[in-house]
């Protein structure tokens, strides 16, 4: 990998960060008008939610800027998930024929 291509990513990434920060603070000072912020499970769910769509945002953005290294991350997650898809020969006992 040469200067320009760590450059470009990193730039992504920073992107991305800036995008999902702002959303951060943008939930945060919305659900506090939702919640109760002297109670612990109203800062604990403005938390979530602030991080949540800050993820969300991060992750969008990422996969918008097509991030090589989002995908490589994806693509482990994949082939590591114990959900694989099997394949049969003869499924016609399945299907009632």
């Amino acid at each position: 990998m040469n200067h320009k291509n760590i450059l470009l990513a990193v730039g992504k990434f920073c992107l991305a960060g800036l995008a999902a920060a702002f959303t951060v603070q943008g939930v945060k000072y919305l659900a506090a008008a939702f919640v109760n912020m002297n109670k612990v499970w109203g800062v604990f769910t403005q938390g979530a939610l602030a991080g949540l769509a800050g993820l969300a945002v991060y992750l969008l953005v990422c996969y918008l800027l097509k991030s090589e290294e989002l995908f490589k991350f994806l693509e482990v997650i994949r082939r590591r998930s114990p959900f694989k898809k099997v394949e049969a020969a003869d499924q016609s006992e399945a299907r009632g024929i």
